[in-house]
């Protein structure tokens, strides 16, 4: 009989602990961040070398491309930036869609779909392949 009441007792202990375990991870998850790079070769991270020069650049960076909101290309960008941005929060990623504004096209000098205008301390350069 005692036997059974101790399985009882484990199991209504189980049932109360897996729960609150999983609702202490949760809150935890929140409050505290942690970025892991599980890729093959780190894909997803940025070399220390690249972590070493955004540190070294007080001020902050524009990138504005020229892309059509529904393209592959805007979503990537944004992937890629994003991963510069946790090194460098004042990166600012803005989208121009050509068909919506042309005269900023214009204004920008841009020549095809996909250039990237990248901005800092008053020095403007365009890159047309984002590799």
């Amino acid at each position: 009989m005692s036997q059974s009441k101790n399985n009882i007792f484990q199991n209504i202990l189980t049932i109360a602990l897996v729960p609150a375990i999983i609702v202490a991870l949760g809150y935890l998850s929140l409050r505290f961040k942690a970025e892991i790079d599980w890729t093959a070769g780190n894909r997803n991270t940025l070399t220390e070398a690249s972590q070493k020069q955004l540190a070294a650049m007080p001020d902050p960076v524009t990138l504005t491309a020229f892309v059509y909101p529904e393209a592959d290309m805007h979503r990537n960008l944004t992937t890629d930036i994003a991963r510069y941005q946790r090194f460098k929060p004042d990166i600012t990623l803005n989208f121009v869609d050509p068909q919506k504004e042309p005269q900023k096209v214009r204004e920008m000098g841009v020549n095809m779909i996909g250039e990237v205008i990248i901005e800092y301390q008053g020095r403007r350069e365009t890159l047309r392949d984002l590799t």
